[in-house]
């Protein structure tokens, strides 16, 4: 990525509950829908997750995920980057 060009930053969250989405907007256009099932088992932290991309371990049968909240954390942009 080029240094003088600034990340893409999220500008929209929504969650979609019934549908079981969560749609992310970008500042620079681009959108994404991503399903509950992607994000429990894409999450870092999650269960079977290696501390390697190598290691992660799959874990199927989770039909029934949810997304139950959204919360900020915290917001990293320009010096704040780490």
């Amino acid at each position: 990525m080029n240094a003088s060009k600034a990340a893409p930053w999220p500008t929209e969250l929504r969650l979609m509950r019934a549908e079981k989405q969560l749609y992310v907007t970008y500042d620079d256009g681009r959108r994404f829908t991503l399903p509950a099932e992607y994000l429990r088992v894409e999450r870092p932290i999650g269960r079977g997750a290696g501390p390697r991309p190598g290691q992660r371990v799959i874990i199927a049968g989770r039909a029934h995920v949810g997304i139950m909240d959204l919360e900020t954390v915290r917001q990293l942009r320009g010096a704040d980057q780490v």
